[in-house]
């Protein structure tokens, strides 16, 4: 036990000197060493291989046996952020467009958080909301982001996601205005603003203006290229619109 407890002291010592690599070695011993009671350290190895490595089967694999584990093995002070394994779960699911599991996992999630507002509850929210438009259900959908923007504390705060159910809903016009509004006029701009500029990018190419298109790609790649890491979304965007631009009409 007290070899485990420094395997994992290591590993958290690791984390916050943000040495992921080494941090990661640690966990992964400390998984190995008794998986029946490694819970974060797999949650933690899953948010790395989401986050910055760019191995989203791996996160899921390593992530999807943690829900299997007793919660009684969980330290009970850190029972209260159990709610963060399944946010993190259903944005894999939703990766891989398992959107039925990312339904249930988001409102595990939310079920879990009890009431928090915080960035995970944020998202949660906004993961409901694009798999409600999936469904064609809008009205669901806004309701959604309306609750994401009340845990965000700001009105507005994610139209990037109300962008984005527009699009997928194939309302492109109206995809196009609200993120435009949205990313108006800034400089810097942040991991959720991307969505706006692939939403941008995305319906433009729907509608054969691969003038605009190729513009927004172009900001996407620019854009990503600032942020010193890049989680799997933000990668399968980026090799998709390289090679889309490589292929982009003449005209």
């Amino acid at each position: 036990n007290l070899y485990i407890q420094s395997v994992e002291d290591t590993a958290q010592s690791y984390w916050i000197l943000n040495q992921r690599d080494k941090a990661v070695e640690k966990y992964l011993e400390r998984i190995n060493t008794d998986p029946a009671s490694a819970f974060w350290p797999r949650y933690l190895v899953a948010r790395d291989r989401f986050d910055r490595s760019n191995q989203p089967k791996e996160a899921l694999d390593i992530l999807s046996q943690a829900v299997d584990l007793r919660l009684e093995s969980i330290n009970p002070s850190a029972l209260q952020d159990v709610y963060k394994v399944y946010v993190l779960l259903a944005r894999l699911h939703a990766y891989f467009e398992e959107f039925d599991k990312v339904e249930g996992y988001a409102k595990l999630a939310l079920e879990k958080a009890g009431g928090r507002k915080e960035l995970d509850v944020q998202i949660a929210h906004s993961l409901l909301a694009l798999v409600y438009a999936d469904m064609g259900e809008m009205l669901l959908a806004e309701a959604e982001i309306k609750k994401a923007d009340e845990a965000a504390g700001a009105l507005g705060a994610n139209n990037c996601i109300l962008a984005n159910t527009n699009q997928i809903t194939k309302r492109y016009s109206k995809a196009i205005a609200v993120a435009k509004e949205t990313i108006a006029g800034k400089e810097k701009f942040t991991y959720v603003d991307l969505i706006c500029i692939r939403v941008l990018a995305e319906s433009f190419l729907a509608q054969k203006n691969y003038g605009e298109a190729e513009k927004y790609m172009r900001q996407y790649l620019d854009v990503a290229a600032k942020f010193p890491e890049k989680n799997i979304f933000i990668m399968s965007d980026w090799d998709r619109f390289v090679k889309e631009l490589s292929s982009m009409p003449d005209d």
